[in-house]
């Protein structure tokens, strides 16, 4: 995986900076984060855990493995396993407005990569899901 990285890093300089700069396995914390589903406003305490951490540009990534052979099938392996979710849950914890993904083929080693924008229909939609999952969680621990 990461011979696969380090090859593709040669051509994307973008994943060059990243393997460069990025602090990893960082932890960001946010406590009393507010939280509004569906016009009702809840707070939570919330952390996540980075693959890839730019703190001076306020943004990160995540890097996952995927059985895609495509770029195509590899989006749509960002819906079916809620990575939207998790990424637009990472951007609102720190406040970003923008986040990415890699992923390393586990058939033919291919780099995919997926960019996120705050307001994006990525964003929105795994904002939606991760703000359905927060209110469940929410209404076990009032």
């Amino acid at each position: 995986m990461r011979k696969s990285l380090l090859v593709e890093s040669r051509k994307d300089t973008f994943l060059a900076n990243v393997l460069k700069h990025a602090s990893t396995q960082s932890v960001s914390i946010r406590q009393n984060q507010v939280f509004d589903y569906c016009g009702f406003e809840f707070t939570l305490d919330t952390r996540c855990k980075w693959d890839w951490h730019l703190q001076s540009a306020n943004f990160g990534g995540d890097l996952k493995s995927t059985f895609a052979e495509s770029q195509k099938q590899f989006e749509e392996a960002i819906d079916f396993f809620d990575w939207d979710r998790s990424r637009a849950w990472y951007m609102d914890v720190i406040g970003s407005d923008r986040d990415f993904i890699y992923a390393i083929s586990k058939k033919n080693c291919k780099v995919f990569k997926y960019f996120i924008q705050r307001g994006d229909k990525t964003y929105e939609k795994g904002k939606e899901k991760y703000l359905d999952l927060a209110f469940k969680y929410w209404q076990l621990i009032v």
